[in-house]
């Protein structure tokens, strides 16, 4: 399994960075803030990272996902997805997947799947105050 880990989450393009990797057999059922820590780890050892270090518990994973605007719309948005620091590898990144290292604090996936509910009851809820015609 290969994946591409993508620094471009800053304005100098000098510091981006792309790292691909070949996962060990052994990390592929570990969680995915190993793949973050080994990033991080890189980038700071190389040229960008003197210049601009990165921490990794100021950081996170996230892969690009596409979805259509609408049923019948061909026009297709894109946005990230946040990988959650506890997911297993294999379960939450595809081989040869493109993951985007990003600003901001990792999080769960129970801290994800909570936001996801908690944005469905508040759906649910606006819903419910609307008549049907």
């Amino acid at each position: 399994m290969k994946v591409f880990l993508r620094y471009e989450d800053n304005e100098d393009e000098s510091k981006h960075k792309t790292l691909k990797i070949t996962l060990p057999k052994s990390w592929k059922t570990g969680p995915s803030s190993r793949l973050l820590d080994q990033f991080v780890e890189s980038y700071n050892g190389g040229n960008e990272g003197q210049s601009n270090p990165l921490e990794s518990a100021g950081m996170h994973l996230a892969l690009r996902r596409s979805s259509a605007t609408a049923a019948n719309d061909d026009t297709a948005t894109t946005s990230l997805e946040d990988v959650p620091s506890d997911g297993i590898i294999i379960e939450t990144i595809a081989d040869r997947d493109d993951v985007f290292v990003c600003h901001g604090p990792s999080r769960t996936v129970e801290e994800i799947n909570a936001e996801r509910q908690a944005k469905l009851d508040q759906e649910k809820e606006a819903q419910k105050n609307l008549s049907k015609c």
